[in-house]
């Protein structure tokens, strides 16, 4: 990703079409800028952005170009790249008679530096006739979307998507809503690059064929008019993560970096067990009991000698939670199966956890909740780490993955839950009703045993202090990331949640600083 020009120690606002609006007004009126200026700023970056990916000049740039403030952006970057020695071709799209002033001025900025390359387009099919070799890109309509293609510009999104062409979109593709559901056509781009922001519908499974990569870059919008925005929806950075990661004090102990209660594993599933243990080790929990069947000890101690291990009283499966004294965070669910007994178990494990013990529930445990219809038994600010088909059997199914959205944030807000969702952008939603997407994590973490990795590194985190909302996200973040140093090192293909666990310490060296120890670490 592209960072913000200003380095932060917050996350990235994503906000919607209407308050993007409102900010670009805001920066006009008190940077002060006009809006033809504006424009101009937005376009170089992208301009330096697209030559950054696409360096051969040798290459015509197609620019399709909408009569609004997008085919404004479209014109001024097709103009500064011919000014940069590249190729460049415009196709209008829309009326000359009926364009924004900023959309005019660029139009005929660009037709005296590039006299006959710019045209209306009259007919769609003229697309076809397009050389192979051509970067498309597409200005024809921005985040201001209010209604699907239709007629002309839905045959041009369908032609355009049957062209051989690379696509490039300026900050959103033509046809695709930022904020909702999109059920009509749209240019399906090979690279979008966001303006100022991530859009939300990039953050969605649904749109993976309309968006297939994208990056976001700030053109300069007021800091104060962001900060002043009212957004739910986060984009989580590094500079925020850095700040909830503390270094460990000089004469810190195993003591100050969490005593925590895992309780995962049945006949066959030790994996499971040794995977939870690991991740939450690996993580940097300071000391962690596992509370695993008889059968499971054997498997799980030759991979996770530092776990240490207490048996329950039925050989294959759990039948009795006893938290042990001291714990300050309890993690439940990797493995355990539904046997009656283990349900029973763990309800009359909801019952008893205290106020100040944090609790993490994954997997089976929330298979067993979900049939029981248990979710009102479950404490306030639990973290819950469902993966798709989980949430749908706690939750219920969405129409569209905004919907999902929608159902997940409802949820939090209803029962006080911390839900991780997990999958490409897996996402936390809080009590409060926000939610963080993560921006870690690639395909190569598809694999059984990732989950139960995080749920340990989630213990982790709480083990170190953490709330139970920052301890959610910070586990996120730090699972992707291990999983995205595991790929470099190793390939997506063919790995393994031992390799997450493994890369676990390389994740957190990241944010390895020299500020002061929070006093939780510190001697006492």
């Amino acid at each position: 990703m592209i960072s913000r020009k200003k380095t932060e120690a917050f996350n990235i606002k994503i906000p919607s079409p209407e308050q993007v609006s409102t900010l670009d007004k805001y920066t006009i009126e008190f940077e002060p800028v006009s809006s033809l200026d504006l424009m101009e700023r937005a376009s170089h970056i992208f301009c330096d952005w697209l030559a950054s990916k696409f360096p051969d000049k040798t290459a015509t740039l197609t620019f399709l170009c909408g009569p609004g403030n997008n085919g404004g952006d479209g014109l001024a970057s097709a103009r500064i790249m011919a000014e940069k020695k590249y190729r460049t071709e415009v196709h209008f799209v829309g009326d000359l008679q009926k364009t924004s002033p900023d959309c005019a001025t660029n139009i005929k900025k660009f037709r005296e530096l590039c006299p006959g390359h710019f045209n209306v387009l009259e007919n769609p099919e003229h697309l076809r006739k397009i050389h192979d070799n051509n970067i498309l890109i597409d200005a024809i309509l921005g985040n201001g979307l209010t209604r699907p293609l239709e007629g002309r510009l839905k045959k041009i999104a369908e032609i355009v998507n049957e062209l051989p062409n690379s696509v490039v979109a300026i900050d959103i593709p033509t046809g695709l809503f930022a904020s909702r559901h999109s059920d009509g056509a749209s240019i399906h781009a090979d690279w979008t690059l966001s303006l100022e922001f991530p859009k939300l519908a990039y953050l969605m499974p649904e749109n993976k064929e309309r968006v297939a990569h994208w990056e976001y870059c700030s053109i300069g919008l007021l800091e104060e008019g962001i900060e002043k925005i009212d957004c739910p929806h986060y984009f989580l950075t590094k500079a925020y993560i850095d700040t909830l990661l503390t270094p460990r004090g000089k004469f810190s102990h195993k003591g100050n970096y969490g005593k925590i209660q895992l309780i995962a594993g049945q006949m066959g599933f030790s994996g499971a067990a040794a995977l939870t243990a690991l991740g939450c080790m690996r993580a940097g929990a300071g000391l962690s009991w596992l509370h695993t069947p008889k059968s499971c000890i054997p498997p799980v101690q030759s991979i996770i000698p530092e776990s240490i291990c207490t048996p329950d009283i039925e050989t294959d499966f759990i039948s009795d939670i006893q938290i042990l004294p001291g714990i300050d965070t309890i993690a439940c669910g990797p493995g355990i199966g539904k046997n009656p007994a283990t349900a029973s178990a763990l309800k009359k494990m909801l019952e008893n956890i205290h106020s100040d013990q944090n609790l993490i529930l994954d997997a089976d445990a929330l298979n067993i909740i979900a049939e029981n219809n248990w979710l009102s038994s479950v404490p306030p600010n639990t973290i819950i780490t469902p993966h798709p088909g989980e949430f749908e059997r706690l939750f219920g199914k969405g129409k569209n993955d905004f919907e999902t959205l929608e159902i997940q944030r409802s949820a939090s807000k209803k029962y006080k839950l911390n839900i991780l969702l997990k999958g490409a952008y897996s996402r936390v939603s809080t009590p409060s009703g926000e939610i963080f997407f993560n921006p870690t994590g690639n395909p190569g973490m598809a694999t059984a045993g990732s989950g139960d990795v995080l749920t340990g590194v989630i213990a982790a985190m709480s083990g170190r202090g953490l709330e139970p909302t920052t301890a959610a996200i910070a586990g996120m973040y730090l699972h992707g990331l291990a999983g995205d140093l595991a790929a470099e090192k190793l390939g997506k293909d063919g790995l393994i949640a031992r390799d997450i666990a493994n890369h676990m310490p390389s994740a957190l060296k990241v944010f390895e600083k020299t500020k002061p120890a929070s006093p939780k670490n510190a001697a006492e």
